[in-house]
């Protein structure tokens, strides 16, 4: 298992050199100028100019890219902000605690109310109800985000007055950010759990503990649902990192100060360290998400932690 984690780890730095060369590309190639941007359209040509030198704007690709590799490498570093003068690392690490309690929140709602909407579903095959829960998951699943906030902010905050339409810090404000990430999240991991439970009440086995007279609860609690878990498991880990790299929208609609919020504010700005640190940033994270994903399959499946052993 070890050696399989080191192994996981070491293919982390080729696929996080590609996210610091494709950001860099991306951002090398865009239009704007981050100086004109930060001093404003009442600043003189001289001024602006001076600024660019001072951040190394008019240094070739390949001078600013390996630049940048060494601030990584040598100074173990995310670089400054263009606009706060603070360093990149602080401000995301900050931010990110708000980001992560909010991914893991939906996360958590999407996989409770997912997984038992599955389940019904694979139970009452074919049944009224079946068919209700897989469109209210498909209807779900289609439905973006912001929409689904929108929306949400429209009825309970404007409308009804139940929650707040903005800000962070209680268990209120949360509700609609949660929901909103959730209901999509819901609906694709009800189908894959459907899915699963699906073919793993067909068994043979399960047969035998029927005609045994094992009551229908614990065959789908400890039976069923115990050897369908790996691609619940995939479909949460999936979730949990796509939720953090992907609650920019959501924070942005809801006014959270998170690492969502962040981003957009620095792209806005210009603010290229801030931008490609943030990047970075979710890409460990995505990564360490899905080693962690992995490992949890060796304690759901024996065959797989053999498997490890072997690797």
């Amino acid at each position: 298992m070890i050696r399989y984690i080191g192994k996981r780890l070491l293919w982390m730095i080729p696929v996080l050199f590609g996210v610091t060369l494709l950001i860099f590309t991306l951002l090398y190639f865009a239009n704007g100028d981050p100086a004109r941007n930060l001093l404003g359209p009442d600043a003189s040509e001289e001024e602006v100019q001076e600024l660019r030198d001072e951040w190394g704007l008019d240094d070739p690709y390949l001078t600013r890219y390996g630049n940048y590799i060494k601030q990584l490498l040598v100074d173990k570093s995310l670089g400054t902000s263009y606009v706060t003068k603070q360093d990149v690392s602080q401000e995301i690490v900050s931010r990110f605690k708000v980001t992560f309690l909010l991914a893991l929140e939906s996360t958590a709602v999407a996989v409770l109310f997912g997984t038992v909407m599955g389940i019904l579903a694979a139970v009452h095959q074919g049944s009224v109800l079946d068919n209700v829960s897989m469109v209210v998951a498909l209807v779900g699943a289609a439905m973006p985000g912001f929409w689904i906030g929108l929306l949400l902010s429209i009825l309970f905050a404007l409308k009804l007055g139940w929650f707040p339409a903005s800000g962070w810090g209680g268990f209120k404000e949360s509700i609609l950010p949660c929901l909103s990430l959730a209901i999509g999240s819901a609906g694709s991991i009800a189908r894959q759990t459907r899915s699963a439970m699906l073919e793993v009440i067909r068994q043979d086995y399960i047969t035998t503990a029927k005609a045994k007279g094992v009551s229908r609860i614990v065959i789908i609690c400890s039976h069923a649902l115990r050897n369908a878990l790996m691609p619940i498991v995939t479909s949460a880990g999936m979730t949990l990192a796509w939720l953090i790299g992907g609650v920019v929208v959501t924070e942005t609609v809801f006014s959270i100060p998170g690492l969502g919020m962040y981003m957009v504010s620095a792209i806005n700005k210009r603010d290229y360290p801030a931008i490609q640190g943030s990047v970075l940033f979710i890409a460990v994270v995505f990564s360490l998400v899905m080693l962690v994903v992995d490992i949890l399959y060796a304690y759901i499946d024996p065959r797989i932690k053999a498997k490890y052993k072997n690797s």
